[in-house]
């Protein structure tokens, strides 16, 4: 009884230790985390888009087009040049792994955050590395990329600039680190133009603004010049030239920049694609992704101005991280398309920049804070987070395979796949030619194609909407499924 008795309060004090030694900010990250993306981790249904991504990767396991040759869910013209391929690659090795389940690409772009909330925290720290009572506060730009809005729809929607936001993040953690140690630049503008083609190959252009970030530090930095700058962006560009001359010299990835500059760049940047998008809509959409930390710091403004005035640190640092994410955000102007989420590998950049001129009112409360909250409350505090990431856990299980997008097509397309389970095509009618989140679906979870009433297939079904006689359908054809999104018919 005794033994027992001894055994149950050191188990106490081994918790209570593990407990205190765990960081209220921490694990106030680590609830938002879990808030934004671990309840619908096992959902089904996700943003087209990601759905795209999913099923280039699909592909690639099972032997549907290459790397340098990805097929899409077209059934007449199933080449792909929009994009490069390195995200869909690095997906397929998850499926390779775990199974090619629908689960796995949203697991897929949770680490993917994990990871950029990994480096955003490494950038902060290496470049406050000299400055121990800012560095420790490395939680707080990791927040603040977490409650911009974008970021959350981005990596719950499996997108390539997931991938390569963390290739183009960790390009500027590779200068700063050379900026703090001032040796072997060789070498950190190699591995830094290295990454910056990684993050080329995952998503295009968009990827270059790392090639400048020396730019921006020349007249922040006493030991840094423009020489060192000059020279460090002459070798990081040379390399990632180098590069991108030698993978594209040989033949098969020669074919596919053809047809990507043919097909996709070129096109965007003269704006002969049919788009009623503005050349300023870019703008406007970074302003309401930015909107909560735009609030944020004007309300620190007006409250703390001195101090943010003050360390002259904290308001270089903001001017120059704000700079370099205006250099990642503004050049998508040039271009005919501007979605939201072209703007991803910009905000890391945004989130460190505002999150310096917030510093001094968080540093402000915090200590306020730590001499109210006495240690019950700190670990009260600690545990009530831990049982919201643990309910966030339990309703992840609880959701597995309901629908978070989409459920009525996705309801119908499972209930139709029953019925042609043998058919690799379904003849559909013309109104759902654009139903572009019909085609990616089926194909990427059942390896269906739909074809039009002009392309050649050979098929007895044809698929029309709801409640709607198709175009091409025979007298005696039968219908045998009627949903509440698509009606299937059998000759």
């Amino acid at each position: 009884m005794t033994i027992s008795i001894i055994a149950g309060e050191r188990k106490n004090r081994l918790l209570n230790f593990s407990v205190k030694k765990i960081s209220i900010s921490f694990l106030v990250v680590a609830t938002l985390v879990s808030l934004l993306w671990v309840p619908n981790l096992f959902t089904k249904g996700m943003f087209m888009d990601g759905v795209y991504h999913a099923l280039f990767a699909h592909n690639l396991v099972h032997g549907i087009g290459g790397f340098w040759t990805p097929q899409t869910a077209d059934y007449a013209h199933p080449s792909y040049w929009d994009n490069p391929q390195l995200s869909e690659y690095f997906l397929s090795l998850w499926y390779n792994v775990l199974g090619d389940y629908y689960w796995v690409e949203k697991l897929y772009s949770l680490f993917s955050a994990l990871i950029q909330l990994v480096l955003i925290s490494s950038l902060w720290k290496i470049y406050f590395s000299e400055r121990a009572d800012i560095e420790k506060y490395s939680w707080l730009p990791c927040l603040l990329f977490l409650v911009i809005p974008l970021t959350s729809w981005c990596y719950s929607s499996n997108l390539m600039e997931n991938v390569m936001s963390v290739f183009t993040t960790a390009s500027v953690i590779v200068f700063l680190i050379f900026l703090r140690r001032g040796k072997n630049l060789v070498l950190y503008s190699s591995i830094g133009g290295s990454l910056i083609f990684l993050a080329l190959l995952t998503k295009g252009p968009v990827a270059l603004f790392p090639l400048a970030v020396p730019f921006f530090f020349i007249w922040s930095e006493e030991s840094f010049n423009w020489k060192q700058s000059f020279l460090y962006m002459t070798i990081q560009f040379a390399v990632t030239v180098a590069i991108f001359a030698f993978v594209f010299s040989m033949e098969v990835p020669k074919n596919f920049l053809q047809h990507y500059l043919k097909v996709q760049l070129l096109p965007n940047l003269n704006h002969q694609t049919k788009t009623n998008t503005t050349h300023f809509a870019i703008l406007l959409q970074l302003l309401i992704a930015l909107s909560p930390l735009l609030v944020l710091s004007v309300i620190v403004f007006f409250i703390n101005r001195k101090k943010v005035i003050a360390d002259k640190l904290l308001l270089s640092a903001a001017l120059i991280f704000i700079a370099i994410g205006l250099s990642a955000s503004i050049p998508i102007m040039l271009s005919a398309k501007q979605n939201k989420h072209y703007l991803l590998p910009s905000l890391p950049l945004f989130a460190i920049g505002f999150a310096c001129l917030i510093f001094p009112l968080v540093k402000s409360l915090e200590e306020k804070l730590k001499k109210q909250i006495n240690e019950k409350a700190s670990i009260g505090i600690k545990a009530a987070c831990l049982i919201v990431m643990s309910v966030c856990f339990c309703l992840s299980i609880k959701n597995a395979a309901s629908y978070s997008r989409d459920e009525t097509m996705l309801i119908d397309i499972e209930k139709i796949q029953a019925l042609v389970e043998n058919e690799n095509v379904i003849r559909a009618d013309w109104s759902l030619y654009s139903d572009w989140a019909l085609r990616v679906n089926l194909n990427r979870h059942y390896d269906k194609k739909i074809c039009m009433p002009d392309e050649i297939a050979e098929t007895n079904f044809y698929l029309t909407k709801s409640n709607e006689w198709g175009d091409r359908l025979p007298p005696t054809a039968q219908k045998i499924y009627s949903g509440k999104k698509f009606d299937l018919y059998q000759f």
